[in-house]
Formats: C-alpha cells, sequence, structure tokens
C-alpha cells in the first residue's frame, strides 16, 4: 500500500506545480465516490490492524457526525481486521457515512479529497508516512502522540496531536478543525515547511553535517594523542 511513499516525499521538491492538478484529482475523487460538495471528509490510511488505532477512529466518527453535518469518513487500507471493522461500522450506526476503499496506489490523491487526515496508531510503529503525505496534500492531520511524532511534528504547529486510544480526543481535534479553517490553514501552512524539511537535500546535508562532526572530533583526538 505504501511503495509510493518515498516518491510521494520527492513531490516536495515539484511543490508549486502540484496544487492544482492535486485539486482537480480530488475533486473528480469525491464526485466519483458520491460525496456531496459541502460533505466534511475525513479520512484515515493504513493496514486495518489493531496497532492503527482504527477502532478508535470509527468511535471518534460517530462523536463527529453528531456534531458536523453532513459528514463522511473514508478509511484506505487493507488487513486482518477488514470484516471486524465493517461490523464495529454497522453497530455504530454508521453505514451511510464510512467508506472503506481498500488498497489505494495515490495516496495523496485520496487525502487531499479529506477535510482533515487522522492517523490513531496506538503503539509499536516506525516511523509513519501518512503525516508528510497528508502535507504533500495540504490535508491538517490529527495524530496521537506515539514515539515516532517526536521532532518532526508538534502540537497546534503542524498537528493537533492527542492521546493514544482516545476517541472523544481525536474527535474534539477533528471538529476543532473542521471549524476553525484558520487553525487547519496554519497546520497546512506549517506542514509545507517540514515537508521541505524532510526532503532528501535538507536531510543528506544534516547527515553530512554529523559526519564532519565527527570526523572533527576524531581528527582533535589523534592530534591530542601525539602531543601527549
Amino acid at each position: 500500500m505504501f511503495q509510493s511513499a518515498r516518491e510521494d516525499v520527492r513531490k516536495a521538491a515539484t511543490w508549486d506545480a502540484a496544487p492544482r492538478t492535486l485539486r482537480e484529482g480530488a475533486r473528480a475523487l469525491r464526485a466519483g465516490l458520491g460525496l456531496a460538495p459541502e460533505a466534511r471528509v475525513v479520512g484515515i490510511v493504513g493496514r486495518l490492524a489493531q496497532m492503527k488505532g482504527h477502532a478508535h477512529f470509527l468511535r471518534a466518527a460517530r462523536l463527529i457526525a453528531q456534531r458536523v453535518s453532513p459528514a463522511a469518513f473514508l478509511v484506505i487500507g487493507e488487513g486482518p481486521l477488514a470484516a471486524s471493522l465493517k461490523e464495529q461500522v454497522r453497530a455504530l450506526g454508521l453505514a451511510e457515512l464510512v467508506r472503506f476503499l481498500g488498497y489505494q496506489a495515490e495516496i495523496v490523491t485520496h487525502l487531499a479529497a479529506c477535510d482533515v487526515s487522522v492517523i490513531a496508531s496506538i503503539y509499536g510503529e516506525g516511523f509513519c508516512s501518512v503525516g508528510l503525505e497528508s502535507f504533500l496534500a495540504r490535508t491538517p492531520v490529527v495524530m496521537t502522540k506515539i514515539a515516532w511524532v517526536e521532532g518532526i511534528y508538534e502540537h497546534r504547529r503542524n498537528a493537533l496531536i492527542v492521546p493514544p486510544g482516545d476517541a472523544r480526543a481525536i474527535a474534539e481535534a477533528v471538529v476543532e478543525l473542521l471549524t476553525h479553517p484558520e487553525l487547519a490553514e496554519t497546520l497546512v501552512r506549517n506542514g509545507e515547511e517540514t515537508v521541505r524539511a524532510c526532503g532528501i537535500g535538507p536531510t543528506a546535508d544534516r547527515y553530512l553535517a554529523c559526519y564532519e562532526a565527527a570526523l572533527r572530533t576524531a581528527q582533535a583526538g589523534m592530534r591530542n594523542g601525539r602531543d601527549s
């Protein structure tokens, strides 16, 4: 599902050329899904596995739908919990609002079709590229606070960060973004800066600076050893 993640991040190099094509693709996708133009769309991308927290996302979806109308929810991905999550949707009375889209190659286009992107992971994964892909899509992000968040994502600067496993906190953050467009725009703007900083060139420069500093330290130690 995420084979194109690296290519998506590389698209930051051609950032200024992308918006029009991305918007057109997002509009076509929403129309193809039968979503009303005024619908507020919330999406989650990831393998349908326990660690991704989809059950909490769906409980949050019910709370969001009680406060935002019309609302729609896109679940993008496939995995072992597909059947149980679909049953949860039925039990929550959300069958008319939640779409399971399965595997999708064009992740950024699907994220661009959303008004908010949610990362609901609850434990144990490495770096997640969906946040950066959401930034590429110019879609504000709500994410849970787990280890890989540190150093890239900052609460109320480029994302809203909530405790893992807290459906109510996820819902509150999503509703805040849907009802405060100025905050959403701030997160998107800062997200653009973040994804540029995570590009190949800046990352290579940081690695080079670390190697050069280590080399200087080693050379100084060698000199001191000869002088003693």
